[in-house]
């Protein structure tokens, strides 16, 4: 840390990769609740339920997507209990 700290350190290209995360995610929005939106009849569901399943569904995805990508390189796991490894001695 020091006396300048900032929280968020935007340069060109966090702010392009920030914009087309957005697009993205808006994009499947928008494609699924209207896709959905189509079902007739007494199954049509109401806006609200239809963007909450929209939500859940997003969330689910971006959440394989990080865990595909995996850790850092150089990351160690050593600041958790739950991230490290122990050693049992039989």
């Amino acid at each position: 840390m020091s006396v300048n700290y900032r929280w968020v350190q935007w340069n060109r290209h966090s702010c392009v990769y920030d914009a087309t995360a957005v697009g993205a995610i808006a994009l499947f929005i928008g494609v699924r609740d209207r896709w959905f939106c189509r079902s007739p009849g007494e199954r049509a569901l109401s806006g609200p339920i239809l963007l909450l399943r929209a939500f859940g569904v997003t969330a689910l995805l971006l959440l394989h997507i990080v865990l595909a990508i995996g850790p850092p390189r150089g990351w160690t796991g050593g600041s958790c209990r739950c991230c490290t490894t122990v050693a049992t001695s039989a």
